[in-house]
This record gives C-alpha cells, structure tokens and sequence, in this order.
C-alpha cells in the first residue's frame, strides 16, 4: 500500500471530527478517500462497516486500533487507486497494537487532556498519555509532515519523537504558539497556520494566506465553537501539507466546501417541533463538557434553560467520574445522568481492564452523587433512551438540550430525532 497516502490522527478529543473534515475536503480536491472513524470505514463518504464489524471479524471492539486493517480496501477496489489517499483516526491503544502500516505520510496531534489516566495503571499523568500517543510523530515518513497542537506543552514535549534523518517538515498549528518558538521557525524557513479572530491563515517567510474564515461558515457555528474551530484548523493544515505544491487557490476552494455532516454526532444540532435546540456531541471528558455547555449558553434564550443528557465510560477511576459529574452539575441547569452499561442496550462483559468493573448503573450512581454536590436538579435515569424521553417531556420552546451520545451514533441520534419530534431540514444558524 505504499503508493496510497496516509494521514493519521491521534489526540484526546476531535480526533472523528477532524478526520472527517480532512475526508471531506480532500473528495473536493478530486480524491477517492478511504477514511477511518470510531465508527466504521468509509469509501467517499459511504460507509462500509461499523465498529460491530470489527468486533466480528476481527475481536477488536475499537474500530481505531491497528487502523491499517482497513487499507485492503483499496486491494478490493483497485478504482480506488485512481487518486486514493487514506485517512485514519488513531486511538492512544495503538501504541500497543501497532497501527497495522509502516509509516504516515502526514501525523497530526491534536491534543491531551487529562482522560484515560489512572495512577494505578499505565497511564499516571499527561505524559503518560503523551507518549502513548507518540508514535504519531515517530512513524511519519520520510520528507513527510507534522502537524501539531503548538499551545499544548504536551503535544510539543512529543517532538523530540520525531527522527531527524526522516526530515520531518513541521506545521505547528495554535493561537498563542506559547510552547512553540515560531519567529525560528519561520526564519528557518519553515510555515505554520493559525486559528485568530476565526479566520485560519497559512503563514511562511513569504507571507500569510487566508484558507478560511469561519466567520461566514455557519455549520460550524460561525466559528463560535472553539473545538470545532480547532478541528477545522488542524484539518486545513493537513490537507495544506497533503496539497502543498497545489495551487493555493484549489485549497482555499476545497476548504470553503468542506463541512462537517450533521449525522456524525459530533457537534450536530438539530431543533425540536417545539422549537427547543438540541446539541449532540461525543464529549468525554472534562474540557470537552466545559466547550459543549458554553457552546449551549451561547444559544440560549434569556429566559431558557440549558439541560444536560450525560454520561461517562466506564473505563475511567472512580474518583475521576465523581470529580467529571461535580463539574457536570455545575454546567446546567437540569441534568439527567444515564449509563453507557445499562443492562438493556450493553450488558456487563468481561472488564477490558480488571479494575474497571463493569456493572449497571455503576458509572451513572458515582456521577449523579458527584454532580449532586453542585446541582440540586440532577436526575439518574440509567437507560439513554428513557433519559432522553423524560427530558423531551419537559423541555420548553426556549430551551436548549445538550446530549452527550453513547458509542453507537446512529441509535443514539434515531432516540433524539424520535423523542423531540425533530425535522432534521430545518436551519437553525439563525439562532447562532
């Protein structure tokens, strides 16, 4: 598979979204993309299988581990050859299970947040987490590119991973650059991108270049939505770095028609036939809650409430889900907890790690008791569909509902659409 380009994507959070992102734009930049999600592997947008395929065939319940499995798609469609270009998201497990290919010939890092850590296991700290997720820089092939997080001490502690004699072109990406010394880097000769004032700029010694000002792009809240934004950054970056001997021109084109689709889950709104908003979004962790209920503040109504539906994995210490649910209950104003294993939908298996024991309703009791603490209107309702169901009973026009969706997107958008009476056609960016 060597002559079929790679982008791989690693990080905490935004990994789907930005992935797609990239996906999209490249189709406009005449690519036949295979693309690889958390939820399946796509052929230009169409999906071809989902994370219960993985399981199936291949005992891997995490589509994002060893990603390269899905590069036999381009064995089984050679017309996929005629300008094919793969883009894989790539989970932190990777660095146990390998990425299933040699080498990328674009990594991009996006970030590290304080999740998947616990003192008793492998992963103690941020750095932890970091090097776990390293091999994004130390598999990137020869003359390929970096494109990186440069306001995370984190990401950028990673660098040194990268091998010199590979000749790595690097493409910090930020808006302070507070880790990342770029007047050297651009009087080396090297280029960077921006995200300032939501316009995203291509600087280099001879200048900056606008890609995309997401002032006007309204699918991504007008560039209101920092992650999001973020996303859209890092995305910009790769495909510049995939297309850099293309004409600017093409690339700006290409950006200005990429968007996100609203059946992703990921930051996906939608309005109820009472007129309340729903936001759905995959957050998993602390700051990506903080960014999805500010998100919902900011498209509040004065006299509105912002009601949260959330949960958490299972995966995580138990001081860890009580602290995410005192923050929790400090973010809206009702709040309904439900959980992932709920005995309906997801029984109790064999616990992938054995202090993580997988029980109903464990995670959910250990948050709703945490957000208790901050909350007076929390409400533990453990199966997601019913949770959502009680909150659609209540709702009012002014409203606005953040859902946190569980791991099967689909199921878990037919429940919103279902309980909220939503038409999915109706342009809500108005509110914005």
């Amino acid at each position: 598979m060597n002559d079929i380009p790679l982008i791989s994507v690693t990080g905490t959070k935004g990994k789907t979204t930005t992935v797609s992102l990239i996906a999209v734009g490249l189709q406009h930049l005449g690519h036949n993309v295979m693309h690889v999600d958390t939820s399946g592997h796509y052929v230009n947008g169409e999906r071809k299988s989902n994370a219960q395929d993985s399981l199936d065939v291949w005992g891997i319940k995490t589509v994002t581990q060893a990603p390269g499995r899905y590069l036999g798609e381009f064995l089984r469609n050679p017309q996929l050859h005629d300008n094919g270009i793969a883009v894989l998201e790539a989970s932190f497990s990777c660095y146990k299970r390998g990425l299933g290919y040699g080498s990328h010939d674009v990594g991009v890092f996006l970030n590290v947040f304080n999740d998947h850590i616990d003192p008793e296991g492998q992963i103690k700290n941020r750095h932890d987490l970091a090097m776990a997720k390293s091999f994004i820089f130390s598999s990137i092939a020869r003359d390929g590119y970096a494109v990186f997080n440069a306001d995370d001490d984190m990401v950028c502690q990673m660098l040194d991973r990268i091998q010199p004699s590979r000749n790595i072109h690097l493409i910090p990406c930020g808006s302070t650059f507070e880790y990342f010394d770029i007047a050297a880097h651009i009087h080396q000769g090297g280029a960077y991108v921006s995200l300032k004032d939501r316009k995203i700029t291509w600087h280099s010694s001879s200048g900056e270049d606008l890609l995309m000002d997401l002032s006007s792009a309204e699918w991504a809240f007008n560039g209101m939505y920092e992650p999001l934004a973020m996303n859209m950054m890092y995305a910009a970056a790769a495909i510049r770095a995939q297309h850099i001997d293309t004409p600017l021109g093409l690339v700006q084109d290409a950006l200005k028609k990429t968007r996100l689709s609203p059946d992703t889950g990921r930051s996906s709104v939608m309005k109820a036939a009472n007129g309340s908003l729903i936001i759905a979004d995959f957050a998993h962790e602390p700051e990506s809650l903080k960014a999805v209920a500010k998100l919902g503040r900011q498209l509040l109504p004065e006299n509105g409430k912002l009601w949260g539906i959330v949960r958490l994995s299972h995966e995580r210490s138990d001081e860890v889900i009580h602290q995410t649910g005192v923050l929790a209950g400090s973010l809206f104003d009702e709040l309904i907890i439900y959980d992932k294993i709920d005995g309906h939908f997801r029984v109790p298996g064999p616990p992938y790690i054995t202090r993580y024991p997988q029980e109903i309703g464990r995670v959910s009791k250990i948050m709703r008791d945490g957000a208790s603490e901050t909350n007076t209107n929390v409400e533990r309702i453990v199966r997601e569909d019913e949770a959502i169901q009680k909150v659609a009973q209540h709702i009012q026009p002014d409203d606005v509902v953040v859902v946190i969706i569980n791991d099967d997107t689909d199921r878990s958008l037919g429940f919103i659409r279902g309980a909220f009476l939503v038409d999915v056609t109706i342009e809500i960016f108005d509110k914005i």
